[in-house]
């Protein structure tokens, strides 16, 4: 996991991992303004585990893109000119998991 962000991504390293674990391990590692549903709403870290817990992949990943959804509106609203590198990645494996 901790290899460069194109061999992280790069489905002979990551085929092991569950997406959700990558996925994490994405926004970790990104800009703070990348913020992790935990971090967006306020939950403790046991609220979030439990949220996991209780539904189903699909709305993990649907949660995570809404992360990603909010970080990509706040740097446009900023008028910045780059996303972090890591939004591109995330952006990917969430249109992987939606492709399958």
């Amino acid at each position: 996991m901790f290899l460069d962000l194109t061999q992280v991504t790069a489905t002979h390293h990551a085929s092991s991992l569950p997406p959700i674990i990558l996925l994490h391990h994405l926004f970790v590692r990104g800009h703070p303004q990348l913020k992790l549903p935990m971090n967006l709403w306020n939950w403790t870290e046991d609220k979030y585990s439990s949220w996991l817990d209780e539904h189903e992949d699909s709305e993990a990943y649907a949660l995570l893109a809404k992360c990603a959804d909010i970080y990509a509106e706040e740097v446009t609203r900023k008028g910045e000119k780059e996303f972090c590198v890591e939004y591109p990645s995330i952006k990917s494996v969430l249109a992987n998991i939606v492709g399958k």
